[in-house]
């Protein structure tokens, strides 16, 4: 459990209340995040099972360090870097608007990738050695103080956001040190499918949902060569990808081992060949199934209540009003008695960003222009 790391106590009375002040935060609640970490309860650690088998380490934060964590999201980390393929972790962003960058396009063929340890790969010294200097000069730039101040300050920002020197799955800010962590990866991918979609005169697009890569292009076929040029871009920059669910969709040659016959689905959502997105049969089976049973209920959980209106406003998202007639008696229902969130499922206490085939969450033009 976590104990009041070292380098608060190297915070200056200046860099103190500067850090109060870049991060948007009272001196009471600072105080009570250091009295959180200071008790070694500021968090607990609980397995969640992936749909595929295994399970999911994730971290939740207890309520003033997860609150202080999305201050540091909002003000700090926000402010760093990031490639426009970012759609997770992003305000503005979804599973949603990742997937409709491709179905408005009008792809035709799909390459889909994922990270394997994504977060864990993550360590407290190589964010250290790629973002540290950018941290401070951040810091620098946004409050008032010296390089000693700046340097304590980041320190402790750093060390907040890690959990046994690795950045852990459940805290607000890991997607966001994600994103700037693969701000080179991104940059790389983009340039090549610029250059590429120039020399094939072809439309690439290229976007990225947390750790869930996906290319499309316009044209019917992604060719072998460009799928294994991306696919070394990201084992050369030190990343591990999930063979198990790296696919293909589009034509190929005979014998290819990543083509796949079924519909693309890209985080989570179906790009059917009209450009519209649909959430998967199942999907809408299981939660018409769900939304019977809650609202049935004479007395519903602030749990269930809080699951019923994501998924009603996910719905609402993404079919824009028409929604299926699957589920469309029991979400007309749902809505009428508990209304309609943000589109997105509970995070529970943790705040994670799930795998987008468990729940919603929450490029390239003509010739090889960047949209």
């Amino acid at each position: 459990m976590a104990r009041l790391p070292s380098s608060f106590h190297k915070l200056s009375v200046r860099a103190r209340d500067a850090l109060c002040e870049l991060t948007v935060t009272t001196e009471q609640d600072f105080a009570l995040v250091e009295h959180v970490l200071a008790s070694g309860n500021a968090w607990h650690r609980f397995e969640r099972p992936k749909p595929r088998g295994g399970v999911r380490v994730i971290y939740a934060p207890e309520t003033p360090l997860m609150d202080y964590l999305k201050r540091v999201l909002r003000n700090v980390l926000q402010g760093l870097e990031m490639h426009r393929c970012v759609h997770g972790g992003h305000p503005g962003r979804s599973v949603i608007t990742n997937a409709r960058r491709h179905a408005d396009g009008g792809a035709k063929a799909f390459f889909l990738m994922d990270l394997k340890d994504a977060f864990p790969s993550v360590s407290q010294t190589k964010f250290d050695e790629v973002l540290g200097v950018k941290l401070r000069r951040h810091i620098q730039s946004a409050v008032d103080v010296d390089a000693v101040d700046a340097d304590a300050i980041a320190s402790v920002i750093t060390d907040i956001m890690f959990v046994d020197q690795i950045l852990p799955q459940g805290f607000p800010t890991s997607p966001g040190v994600l994103n700037a962590i693969l701000y080179p990866v991104d940059r790389e991918i983009g340039a090549y499918l610029l250059d590429r979609g120039t020399k094939l005169n072809t439309t690439f697009r290229y976007t990225r949902y947390v750790d869930d890569l996906t290319i499309s292009t316009s044209s019917d076929t992604i060719d072998r060569e460009t799928r294994k040029a991306i696919q070394k871009i990201v084992l050369r920059n030190g990343w591990k990808i999930k063979k198990s669910k790296t696919s293909y969709m589009g034509e190929a040659e005979e014998g290819d081992d990543e083509r796949s016959t079924k519909m693309p689905v890209v985080t989570g959502l179906v790009v059917n060949p009209d450009g519209r997105l649909t959430v998967p049969r199942w999907k809408l089976q299981k939660w018409r199934a769900f939304m019977h049973q809650v609202v049935s209920k004479e007395v519903v959980s602030e749990l269930d209540r809080q699951k019923i209106a994501g998924i009603v406003g996910y719905l609402g998202m993404v079919y824009e009003g028409a929604i299926p007639s699957i589920v469309r008696k029991p979400y007309e229902a749902a809505k009428a008695r508990f209304g309609s969130g943000n589109g997105r499922l509970p995070e529970g206490q943790s705040g994670e960003i799930l795998d987008p085939e468990e729940t919603p969450e929450s490029m390239m033009g003509h010739g090889g222009t960047l949209e």
